[in-house]
């Protein structure tokens, strides 16, 4: 059954009403909403222009991960690996915490 425009409006305030640090396994189990449809909500895939005054990810940021970073510190098997700034939620929040993060860098310069 297709969803009607305000339904569709509820569930994108829903979604873009998260920190854009919040993981979408996170707000999927928060809201009810399917993983994959909160990405293309959050990246401007689907329903850009509904409610285009929230804020939105850039699509640039997608391959944004805390492994990716070189603050990141690779660990052993029994432990991940580890922000070298201290940053505690890239463990406990997953790696893709960095793409909200102001210290995500590539090259070791400030973001």
């Amino acid at each position: 059954m297709a969803l009607t425009v305000e339904q569709v409006k509820e569930n994108v305030r829903a979604v873009l009403s998260h920190p854009l640090t919040t993981s979408h396994a996170e707000i999927s189990r928060l809201t009810g909403i399917h993983r994959e449809m909160i990405r293309e909500i959050r990246f401007g895939i689907k329903f850009d222009n509904v409610l285009p005054s929230l804020p939105r990810l850039d699509p640039k940021s997608f391959r944004q991960k805390c492994y990716n970073c070189v603050q990141w510190k690779p660990g052993t098997e029994e432990f991940q690996g580890s922000c070298t700034l201290g940053i505690p939620e890239c463990v406990s929040e997953g790696s893709t915490w960095a793409r909200g993060s102001g210290a995500y860098s590539v090259t070791g310069e400030e973001a």
